[in-house]
């Protein structure tokens, strides 16, 4: 099996989607859900900015860390049964630190992507021209909270490839960049 089939492999499109929902609507308690709803996704809030975007930035986060990790210590394990030497040890020691930077780095980026992506397709227009924010708006009473997830589970459904393509280019990227990072002899 080639590195893109074994990133493929860990890219579990419900999953990704699970982690965009469970953020936006259910790690926010159901009034602070209803105002951000009423400002198409955007709220300041009392403590700092909470809202719909910056929920699925740490949902892109979370969703690239947890397909990306299995690899990730797939090789870390690789360089550490493979570096038994003093010397060797140094050298993979570094590579190990360069992995770490660059996964890091990568998580960052996909949250970003994420959120840019709610901003400029998921959920956009922020406005009562998008179908999907009339739809939440209606909605009141006993269940909110779980009908309100219901229907973002609809909308980012309908976008489940376009997150699952930023998992699979930051993991492409990932490797590459680590790849970049080796010396050739």
């Amino acid at each position: 099996m080639d590195l893109k089939e074994e990133i493929d492999d860990q890219i579990d499109p419900e999953k990704i989607v699970d982690a965009v929902v469970s953020s936006a609507v259910f790690q926010v308690h159901w009034r602070s859900l209803r105002k951000m709803n009423s400002e198409y996704g955007a709220h300041g809030g009392y403590g700092g900015r909470t809202d719909t975007y910056t929920q699925v930035r740490q949902a892109g986060r979370e969703a690239f860390h947890e397909a990306a990790k299995p690899l990730v210590s797939e090789i870390k394990d690789s360089f550490a049964r493979n570096s038994t030497d003093d010397d060797v040890k140094a050298v993979t020691d570094s590579y190990l630190m360069s992995l770490d930077s660059i996964f890091l780095a990568e998580i960052v980026a996909a949250g970003e992507k994420f959120e840019s992506w709610a901003l400029n397709k998921g959920f956009y227009p922020q406005s009562d021209d998008n179908r999907f924010w009339t739809k939440v708006n209606e909605l009141h009473g006993r269940g909110y909270q779980r009908r309100v997830g219901d229907q973002y589970e609809h909308q980012v459904t309908k976008y489940e490839d376009d997150l699952c393509d930023i998992v699979y280019d930051g993991m492409v990227r990932m490797f590459d960049r680590l790849l970049e990072s080796m010396p050739r002899y």
